[in-house]
């Protein structure tokens, strides 16, 4: 008998999260890019941080997309790390902080 690897708790909510299969492969890429970033192997280590560290970690990774990407492209980078938090009981004000807000019209502040 084949044993199926068991998918974890926080992924089987993000994709709850989404609509289709073919958004859920596309956000898992993107998803499994900031958990290589992160130099980590398990998606519930992207959780066992406080807000504060998230807070850090997501602005960190912004900084580094910057750097690495066009301004366009950024936000389709961050929305599923967004659904992921989010999805898994993060509170959004993960993601705004003074200033710098990451979901809608991020890219006037940060590039302005």
């Amino acid at each position: 008998m084949v044993s199926e690897q068991k998918i974890p708790r926080c992924i089987e909510m993000f994709k709850n999260g989404l609509g289709s299969e073919k958004t859920y492969v596309n956000y898992k890429w993107q998803l499994d890019r900031f958990l290589e970033w992160n130099k980590l192997t398990n998606y519930e280590d992207l959780l066992k941080a406080d807000d504060k560290s998230i807070q850090r970690l997501l602005e960190d990774y912004l900084m580094y997309l910057k750097k690495n990407n066009s301004a366009n492209y950024i936000p389709s980078i961050m929305a599923p790390v967004e659904l992921f938090y989010t999805m898994n009981g993060k509170n959004q004000h993960n993601f705004l902080k003074s200033g710098m807000k990451i979901r809608i019209n991020f890219i006037n502040i940060i590039y302005s």
